[in-house]
């Protein structure tokens, strides 16, 4: 894909990332755009996601339908690679998606 010419150049478009926002909808991030995928502040470049690389203990990680990474609050319900999912907190402490 080019962007537009610049003195009889060409300028190339660099692609964007993709993620799960906090609804489980994917979300887009241009090339050299800040992000949050729900639990982490992530860098966009050229397609690539660079995240600071926490792990939230009070969320759930998860893969939409179209899959892509993100994280969800609890009780978030969403249409994930293995169906309709729930992201809920077990007895013993541990977050995840339950799916139906």
């Amino acid at each position: 894909m080019w962007r537009r010419r610049i003195g009889g150049l060409r300028e190339k478009r660099c692609a964007p990332c993709r993620y799960a926002g906090p609804d489980g909808s994917t979300k887009k991030a241009e090339s050299l755009e800040e992000f949050t995928d729900g639990c982490n502040e992530c860098f966009c470049i050229n397609g690539q996601s660079f995240c600071n690389g926490l792990f939230c203990h009070n969320m759930c990680l998860t893969v939409n339908a179209e899959g892509y990474i993100g994280w969800v609050n609890f009780g978030t319900k969403i249409i994930g690679v293995s169906g309709v999912c729930t992201c809920k907190i077990s007895s013993s402490g541990y977050s995840g998606m339950e799916c139906e």
